[in-house]
């Protein structure tokens, strides 16, 4: 089983390394194997990609680090989102690097750019992003995600965003849908009208 961390590094510098380094010392811990050292990031960055925002992509395992790779970063545009009901035992609370059941859930958006998914009646995250709802000043995110984003637990220790158990009737009644991820910060959130989010 291999697992896989998403770094942002901007300008040469890796962001919220702390948090990401303390996520892969959970799923060490909970699989069972000793995480090793992360190599220096900024000092591996190609000198061409010290510029601007690259995605690192870190692979690893029980064996210890696989794969690492930068890469420019090119955000995705996601306009509409559809509603998928994801069954219960769906879990994704260890960032595998085998994302199938993901993909399965994702292969159903019809039209739409990616998928919002709703496990048990409650939502939870799309496909690659935690998600914020925002009323008025107040920004809220589920409770219950598939998986626990650094950038999600960057703005929770803040005290900028709070958690709650969010269900149909608050996405219908919110003022706008926020997709953050670790390449994703709340200032370039990508923002969605609750009307494009689509069963």
């Amino acid at each position: 089983m291999r697992y896989i961390e998403t770094i942002c590094i901007c300008d040469g510098h890796p962001l919220l390394l702390p948090l990401h380094i303390r996520r892969m010392q959970r799923t060490a811990r909970e699989k069972g194997f000793a995480l090793p050292t992360l190599p220096d990031l900024a000092h591996l960055c190609p000198s061409a990609l010290t510029s601007g925002t690259t995605k690192c992509r870190l692979l690893y395992n029980v064996e210890g680090i696989a794969e690492i790779d930068f890469t420019p970063y090119i955000p995705r545009e996601i306009n509409s989102l559809r509603i998928i009901e994801a069954p219960s035992e769906l879990d994704y609370h260890l960032k595998y690097a085998d994302r199938s059941a993901l993909q399965r859930l994702l292969d159903q958006r019809g039209e739409a750019d990616d998928v919002l998914i709703i496990r048990d009646g409650l939502l939870t995250d799309t496909s690659y992003t935690n998600l914020i709802l925002r009323f008025g000043e107040q920004l809220l995110t589920p409770r219950r995600p598939l998986l626990e984003g650094v950038q999600r637990q960057h703005l929770l220790q803040a005290g900028i965003v709070h958690q709650a158990d969010l269900r149909m009737e608050d996405l219908q009644r919110s003022d706008e849908i926020l997709l953050i991820n670790a390449m994703l910060p709340l200032e370039r959130a990508i923002r969605i009208q609750p009307s494009r989010a689509i069963r």
